[in-house]
């Protein structure tokens, strides 16, 4: 991919959907089964040149299950190594803040909020290299999916797996999101807070509304 990359998310819901190029080719797609037996599991693909590789996977336990919140936190895999959330998108600024940030190639990159409800990735030198903006919707205006927009140097050393990275912390981001939104939780990314008592009942009907690579699962999020 050639930068700058603009990746639109084809169903708003980040756990179940699709991130196309601006010409309409997919890049990346999210699955998530409505697997209520077991906690929810994401998995995240890539697409390059008309291979498929799955390379990052989310275990939402801490989130949803049979017994309703669980305090251990969600887990995920990305690249092979495996860890909590919170050890790979740590919170920063409070639990009331939506900033976060990750390391890659052994520099740190650090989600800020932006105008509006838009989130800002700056490198350690403060450089942007990624927004990403919430959808948008209106009367007068034609409606404005939800999407990413990153610039990275074609001379980065791992190109594609941080953009990889960039994809995946902004699955997790919008998923905080939502389930702040939908279950009123106070927490940093995806790691403690408090739920309703019905939570469990709501996530099942959250990812009832489908499965696989274009069921419609997960809410409004951004």
């Amino acid at each position: 991919m050639v930068s700058p990359v603009i990746l639109t998310f084809l169903v708003d819901g980040p756990l179940n959907t699709m991130l196309n190029l601006p010409d309409g080719t997919p890049a990346y797609y999210t699955d998530t089964p409505p697997d209520y037996e077991e906690y929810p599991t994401t998995k995240v693909h890539r697409f390059d040149n008309g291979t498929e590789t799955l390379f990052a996977t989310i275990e939402w336990r801490g989130c949803y299950g049979s017994n309703g919140f669980s305090a251990d936190g969600p887990c995920m895999e990305i690249h092979g190594k495996k860890m909590k959330v919170e050890e790979w998108v740590v919170p920063c600024g409070g639990t009331q803040s939506r900033s976060c940030k990750f390391q890659e190639g052994g520099l740190d990159y650090e989600w800020k909020g932006g105008k509006g409800k838009t989130m800002e990735l700056y490198t350690g030198s403060q450089t942007v290299v990624a927004i990403l903006r919430p959808k948008k919707t209106g009367l007068l205006k034609k409606e404005r999916k939800a999407h990413i927009e990153i610039d990275v140097s074609d001379t980065h050393a791992d190109k594609t797996r941080l953009i990889d990275d960039i994809v995946v912390s902004c699955i997790i981001m919008r998923e905080e999101d939502e389930r702040r939104k939908t279950y009123g939780m106070q927490l940093g990314p995806l790691g403690s807070g408090s739920s309703g008592a019905s939570m469990y009942a709501q996530a099942s009907s959250r990812y009832g509304l489908g499965g696989g690579m274009m069921g419609v699962g997960g809410g409004g999020g951004f």
